[in-house]
């Protein structure tokens, strides 16, 4: 299964623009286009997708790596716009408007963890 030809067709099929998408996942209508032109997402992109298209990606995906024809037939509800969540709300402290979120992943000797996480945290 190519990943972005799935999420493309499936925001067709929802009649949602790629500019109604990036809105909800924070990317720009360039960057969904972008994405839909991959065949591999990371996960966590994935996921967001997954969230702003109230799919099931991993009960697709399932059915995927089993061969078996995954049908869509009530497995979801479709929501309207207006009715979806911001998935990226925007910060309502003043403070945090100019703040980012930033998801580092680190490969670590166990034993070296606890060491590591009283420095993340001092």
């Amino acid at each position: 299964m190519h990943i972005g030809t799935f999420l493309k067709n499936e925001a067709e099929k929802q009649r949602l623009s790629t500019a109604d998408i990036g809105e909800m996942i924070n990317k720009t209508a360039q960057a969904v286009r972008g994405d839909f032109k991959k065949s591999e997402l990371q996960m966590a992109v994935l996921e967001s997708y997954a969230k702003a298209l109230n799919i099931n990606i991993y009960q697709i995906l399932a059915a995927e790596w089993e061969g078996t024809p995954y049908s869509d037939e009530g497995t979801h509800t479709m929501i309207s716009k207006n009715d979806r969540p911001q998935l990226n709300a925007p910060p309502t402290d003043r403070k945090l408007k100019n703040m980012e979120t930033v998801s580092v992943t680190f490969q670590i000797p166990a034993a070296k963890k606890e060491a590591l996480l009283k420095l993340l945290t001092a």
